[in-house]
């Protein structure tokens, strides 16, 4: 499976995640991790390395009084592609992002810059 066929699949991935949310509710990060060729930040809790502190952290990230500049490095540490954000998701994050896609209840949105690299 090439680099296209990887992006189509987590493509189909998130509109099949989408239909599936309407049907019941579910938690997004566990579908991903579940079915996408990607890596999560917080998945199920047996395959997520620390999950308890990841737990806090993604609770600090959703936490409407959290700062945007906040959100904005803690992507940068995890070295996020994307994130789903609650629509509107405008005003959550200060710079560098953009939606790509708008569902019922949440937003995709990509990083506009390539992910950092973990060398110099």
């Amino acid at each position: 499976m090439g680099p296209s066929s990887t992006a189509s699949v987590a493509a189909a991935t998130l509109v099949g995640w989408a239909a599936l949310a309407v049907l019941a509710p579910m938690d997004p990060g566990l579908i991903v991790a579940g079915l996408a060729p990607c890596l999560v930040v917080l998945g199920h809790r047996v395959l997520t390395p620390g999950f308890a502190s990841r737990v806090e952290e993604v609770r600090r990230f959703y936490t409407r009084e959290t700062s945007p500049l906040w959100r904005r490095g803690y992507l940068e540490a995890v070295r996020a592609r994307f994130v789903l954000l609650p629509a509107p998701g405008a005003g959550w994050l200060d710079r560098g992002w953009r939606r790509v896609r708008t569902f019922s209840n949440f937003e995709r949105w990509d990083r506009m810059e390539p992910v950092p690299s973990d060398g110099p």
